[in-house]
C-alpha cells in the first residue's frame, strides 16, 4: 500500500516502484500479493517507459506459478499488448504458450 501510494503521488518514482514490486514477487510466497501486484502493473502498463524489463519477470510467473498467478500474468501481458502495440511481436509467443495450459482459467485469459 505504501509503495502504491508513492507510485501514484510521486510520478518520478513510478517506474522504479513498479519494478521493485515485480522483482519482489520473484520470491514472494503469497499468491494474493502476486495477483495484486500484477493488477497494479496492468493498470499502469501504458505509463511504463521500459516495459521490456517487466516482461521477463512477468513471464517467469507464467512458467513457475500456480493457475491463479499464471492467469493474472497473462492478463498483465495482454494489457501491455493493448497499451503498447509495439510489444505485440515480443509478447505474442509468450501468450501463445498459455493456450496449451492445463488450466481453463489461464487459457481463457
Amino acid at each position: 500500500s505504501t509503495l502504491e501510494y508513492v507510485i501514484h503521488h510521486i510520478p518520478d518514482s513510478k517506474e522504479i516502484g513498479l519494478y521493485t514490486l515485480v522483482e519482489f514477487i520473484e520470491d514472494c510466497p503469497y499468491p494474493v500479493l502476486h495477483i495484486q501486484i500484477m493488477n497494479l502493473i496492468a493498470r499502469e502498463a501504458k505509463n511504463i517507459a521500459q516495459p521490456t524489463k517487466f516482461i521477463r519477470l512477468i513471464n517467469n510467473r507464467i512458467i513457475l506459478e500456480g493457475q491463479d498467478i499464471r492467469a493474472a500474468a497473462i492478463t498483465t501481458l495482454g494489457t501491455f499488448c493493448l497499451t503498447q502495440p509495439s510489444l505485440i511481436n515480443q509478447i505474442k509467443p509468450l501468450i501463445g504458450e498459455a493456450l496449451s495450459d492445463t488450466d481453463m482459467e489461464v487459457r481463457a485469459r
